[in-house]
């Protein structure tokens, strides 16, 4: 059985560094686009989980100033406890602050190994987190067996410099092949409210609590999806939420004339079942952020035209490529983001 025997209530500028990470497993970690949970604040920070619970990366962040390597070494505890633990997790990640060049070899990397600490300072690493073994002095861990596993540990855990701003993130998931035109402030706004979030989720508290697998952690209700990140900043992006139910996009009222309720319902459902296919086809995400940007730039060039114009100006490749999108439904996400991008500018 794993216990949960910690559990931190952080203040914003911990929580910022969080999220990062967060972000940082959902964009760039390798194997990415396989993670399809965050399980926050239970067996560390950020718990990143395949869909079919097969892997899992297990991540701490550190936003301390002036990081030592001994320091370093103290913010591993909670990854080799989890490391020693009853539960499997695949990968141990430490995200933090740039290091001074008198700790490591190259600064200019973004993802390392121990390795990359001068050799004079691994040692001070495993002091550290020995010394923060034995200051806490978990029974369960304290032990010359486990303690002799330190070693081992610190060559499989992995390092990981923060070098983005909060915008960067937000900017990895929007696919828009002009997405350096989209506003820093805007963009940064998205990563506040997806670090809102996250934080709600810490408030909830599972000290003392037990389960046997990461699966069964779901039930203390602490996670974020994937999904549910990326409709977020589709929804921001667009300034209009793909899956409403409150009734008929303005522009899509054409569309349905001479219709009767229960099949207008229908038929709506319908073209938000089809995009709902499209934005979470791992195998085809680029093709629709595509379509967007092409909506979006045709509107922006001439915003009174008709939803029906401006699908006959989208390029053939592209729709093509959105084989789960029917015309209807096509139609349906062009009236959205007509609707959307008119609230903004109104």
């Amino acid at each position: 059985m794993y216990k949960f025997k910690t559990s931190e209530q952080n203040n914003d500028k911990a929580t910022e560094f969080e999220t990062k990470s967060l972000l940082y497993l959902l964009t760039k970690i390798k194997g990415h686009r396989g993670i399809s949970l965050f399980i926050i604040d239970c067996f560390n920070d950020v718990t990143g989980v395949s869909e079919d619970y097969f892997d899992s990366w297990d991540i701490q962040s550190k936003n301390v100033a002036s990081l030592t390597p001994r320091t370093v070494g103290k913010a591993l505890y909670t990854l080799f406890s989890n490391y020693v633990s009853d539960i499997s997790f695949g990968h141990f990640i430490l995200y933090l602050p740039q290091l001074k060049e008198s700790y490591v070899e190259n600064t200019s990397v973004e993802i390392f190994d121990i390795s990359n600490f001068k050799k004079t300072k691994v040692s001070h690493v495993k002091e550290g987190l020995i010394a923060e073994i034995k200051r806490r002095n978990d029974p369960d861990i304290n032990t010359p067996a486990i303690i002799s596993e330190v070693d081992q540990f610190l060559f499989d855990v992995i390092f990981i410099f923060d070098k983005y701003n909060k915008s960067d993130y937000i900017k990895s998931i929007i696919k828009f092949k002009n997405v350096s035109k989209l506003d820093d402030e805007f963009l940064t706004r998205i990563f506040d409210e997806i670090r809102m979030q996250q934080a709600s989720k810490k408030i909830r508290n599972v000290y003392g609590e037990e389960v046997s697998s990461i699966q069964e952690a779901e039930k203390f209700e602490k996670n974020i999806y994937r999904k549910d990140i990326e409709l977020l900043v589709v929804n921001r992006v667009i300034g209009n939420d793909l899956f409403s139910s409150r009734g008929i996009p303005l522009y899509f009222i054409q569309e349905v004339q001479g219709m009767d309720e229960e099949d207008i319902a229908d038929l709506i459902q319908e073209c938000q079942a089809q995009i709902s296919r499209t934005l979470f086809n791992k195998n085809n995400k680029s093709a629709f952020w595509i379509l967007l940007e092409e909506i979006m730039t045709t509107l922006e060039k001439d915003s009174a035209a008709g939803i029906r114009v401006i699908l006959g100006k989208l390029s053939s490749r592209t729709k093509n490529r959105l084989f789960t999108l029917d015309e209807t439904a096509l139609l349906y996400l062009i009236a959205l983001v007509k609707e959307g991008l008119k609230s903004e500018n109104s």
